[in-house]
């Protein structure tokens, strides 16, 4: 198995790319690939790539060199002129490669090289493309490239789930796209301690550049001094990257590193002996600008450092976290928060200890050998038919009621991966037994929203080697279906909400190994507006019906609020009861709501209650409002809620059962009047926590995130394990505990 491998970095920089490179180059190699890696620059100073040139299956490839003359005929003189291969070339070189040696797989990281060698039939089936930055080919011109290149090429490589995510929403077409994360050395496993609580060490490895934050490290670190004055801090790197320019970035950067007390810099080293000055390091920092909250990768520094055990403080990103959970301690928004959470590491043994073991365990799942494993299996496949050709998964979707889960078989459907086939019907049980045999005689995975009549059918039905997946929300539980249902022949049951969860398998304890908790999807893009003029003082309630959702606790807290400042409005968006029959016909429904309807046309504001319509408008709806009510005695999730949220509204959340274990329970209240006066106090704060609020609901749950967590469940299901914790296109990262992970 022999395998080019180029991307548009130079070897001579020390930084993440290049690091990358290197690392890729020996996963391949214990793949059981031999490697030709193709320079993209002459090498001047081989501090980064000394080990790796002496690994038996590398070989560099130099177009420079004298003995490649072949080679370098194919390189432009512009290129030539300036010593750096730009897309055309290095499409040239590895096309001339391709004619003289034989290949079996070119791994590419660079969508502009890999696009022109997707554009050649005898390279395209061996030609994987690696997937940065996946938020810049969301629209226009370079959404359109990526797609031309999914559609001819074996397949996409991303680092993240959620760049995984985030690259096929984009696309809208038929791809294969597989987990390449980040890849480091192996964890050592021991017990660390501070050496010196007096003189603790702090470390940083990489670039040095302003959204780095070097600078602002600096500050902290002297403020750390003042406190500890007998703290280090040990830099590793030389390259100085001044963007965006920052005026007089470099030349100050290299005084304070030379001349700062405490900072001693050892300019640009080789990966082991960096590996080796940072084992001496007690804790290490990664801390970047805020815009690198938003970032859909994962810092492989991060990982060195954790493979060794450090503590690193870091930003508290989206990826970030989910690797190394919420409750990790090093998270840094701030050089307040640096200097605070270094000392307090350094100065807590059991602290300190806790932190190491959980970089470590995080880290374990990273190293060459456990993605060399994932990867080996996918060089291996057959190159024959179409480009990364396999017949979708044939995903049977069937309930009566899918509003909830349309986001996410959006994703499925726009991800070619899948042939959505759909089983709906009226009412909680199938009646047409014949159309669902057929639609079952074609369906690989069986998927039922809503545990009712669809879950007990199928359960009876599915054959040998199908699987099934049944979605439990709340109404079910109290319903004859569950016990009717042939529970060995489901394999997995998923749930929208904890304390659901907990309950059920309370008294079916049976059903736990099967269990998974995935929350319902929010198309967070579609919700995130600017708020209208004013909108802090509208308070918004969706959905009136049943009575369990108490809209008259929202009249009591309008009224209290209007008798306060006569700015606040309610404004009720929702059909009206008689408008379900099923509803209107009970008695205690129907007198509830005409004492509702009564109390509403009397009340004192009156003027200040609206209803509007219900309607697939609720994005541009929650544009004019500040808080989302829930006033229910009970819900299951509350998607309002979540939706809210997303558009930057604060929730105002009635504590019914398991509403603080979904959303923050600052939120919370008990009653009309600690509503009414959780409202006052949150509205001097609204700008921030509005912001806040978007970040919650993004982060815990846009269609993105979840849809990524069910193509995980399909994969593993229809590879035949489902207990599996890596499935061969996950590259082997154990991401399973994500999903069957519930607090309890």
């Amino acid at each position: 198995m022999r395998v080019v491998l180029y991307g548009d970095i130079d070897l001579n920089l020390i930084d993440g790319s290049a690091i990358w490179l290197t690392s890729i180059a020996e996963v391949l190699v214990r793949s059981g690939a031999e490697v030709l890696l193709l320079r993209r620059t002459p090498l001047v100073r081989d501090v980064l790539i000394r080990d790796l040139a002496s690994r038996p299956g590398v070989t560099f490839v130099d177009p420079w060199a004298p003995a490649n003359a072949q080679l370098a005929d194919a390189i432009g003189p512009a290129s030539w002129n300036r010593r750096r291969l730009q897309a055309e070339d290095a499409a040239r070189v590895v096309e001339r490669l391709a004619k003289t040696t034989a290949v079996d797989r070119f791994l590419i990281r660079g969508v502009d090289t890999a696009g022109l060698l997707a554009a050649q039939p005898g390279i395209a089936p061996r030609l994987w493309a690696y997937v940065t930055d996946p938020a810049r080919y969301a629209v226009g011109e370079a959404r359109e490239q990526l797609r031309t290149l999914a559609a001819r090429c074996a397949g996409l490589l991303c680092q993240t789930e959620e760049a995984r995510a985030a690259v096929r929403l984009a696309l809208g077409a038929s791809a294969r796209i597989v987990l390449l994360p980040p890849m480091i050395p192996a964890v050592a496993e021991r017990e660390r301690t501070v050496a010196n609580p007096r003189a603790p060490r702090l470390g940083y490895s990489g670039k040095l550049s302003p959204p780095y934050l070097i600078l602002e490290t600096l500050d902290a670190f002297e403020r750390i001094r003042a406190r500890v004055p007998g703290a280090e801090l040990h830099v590793v790197g030389d390259k100085i990257h001044n963007a965006p320019p920052v005026p007089g970035f470099e030349d100050t950067v290299r005084r304070r590193l030379r001349h700062s007390p405490g900072v001693i810099w050892h300019g640009g080293v080789s990966r082991a002996d960096a590996a080796a000055l940072l084992d001496r390091v007690d804790v290490a920092i990664s801390w970047r600008a805020p815009a690198f909250d938003d970032s859909l990768e994962l810092s492989t520094k991060v990982l060195e450092y954790g493979a060794l055990g450090v503590p690193v403080l870091m930003n508290p990103s989206l990826v970030q976290r989910r690797v190394f959970g919420d409750g990790y301690p090093g998270y840094v928004t701030s050089a307040d928060e640096v200097v605070d959470r270094f000392i307090a590491l350094t100065s807590s043994a059991d602290a300190y200890r806790q932190a190491s073991n959980a970089v470590q365990q995080a880290a374990a799942a990273f190293t060459f050998d456990r993605v060399a494993a994932g990867l080996a299996p996918v060089l291996r496949e057959p190159t024959s038919g179409a480009p990364g050709a396999r017949r979708p998964i044939r995903l049977l979707i069937a309930g009566h009621d899918l509003k909830f889960l349309r986001p996410v078989l959006d994703v499925l459907q726009q991800s070619g991966r899948y042939e959505l086939l759909y089983d709906e019907y009226t009412g909680h049980t199938i009646k047409d037994t014949a159309r669902s045999a057929d639609l079952l005689a074609r369906a690989d995975i069986v998927f039922c929203e809503w545990c009712l009549g669809n879950a007990e059918w199928y359960s009876h039905h599915v054959r040998e080697g199908q699987r099934l997946v049944v979605r439990l929300h709340l109404q079910e539980r109290g319903l004859p279906y569950l016990d009717r249902i042939r529970w060995p022949r489901v394999d997995r049951l998923l749930f929208i909400a904890p304390r659901i969860m907990r309950e059920c398998l309370a008294s079916r304890p049976h059903l736990q190994d099967r269990s998974a908790l995935i929350y319902n999807p929010l198309p967070c893009d579609r919700l995130d507006h600017p708020k209208l003029d004013g909108a802090r003082f509208n308070l918004g309630l969706i959905g009136i019906n049943p009575r369990r959702k108490a809209p008259d606790l929202a009249i009591d807290v309008i009224e209290r609020l209007r008798r306060r400042d006569s700015r606040f409005t309610l404004f009720v968006k929702s059909r009206h009861p008689w408008s379900y029959d099923w509803l209107w016909r009970q008695p205690a429904e129907r007198e509830y709501y005409q004492a509702f309807y009564e109390r509403v046309r009397s009340s004192p504001a009156a003027d200040a209650i609206v209803f509007d319509p219900p309607g697939p408008d609720v994005p541009e709806w929650l544009t004019k409002i500040g808080f989302v009510l829930s006033t229910s005695e009970f819900e299951g999730s509350h998607q309002a809620v979540a939706e809210g949220m997303a558009s930057g509204a604060l929730p105002i959340v009635r504590q019914w059962p398991g509403a603080d274990e979904l959303y923050p329970p600052e939120y919370g209240f008990e009653g009309a009047d600690a509503a009414a006066d959780l409202i006052e106090r949150l509205l001097p704060e609204f700008d921030g926590r509005s912001a806040a609020c978007r970040r919650f609901a993004r982060e815990r749950f846009d269609v993105g995130l979840i849809a990524a967590q069910y193509m995980r469940l399909f994969d593993e299901l229809q590879g035949g394990r489902p207990d599996a914790d890596a499935a061969a296109d996950d590259l082997g990262v154990h991401a399973g505990a994500q999903l069957r992970a519930v607090s309890g």
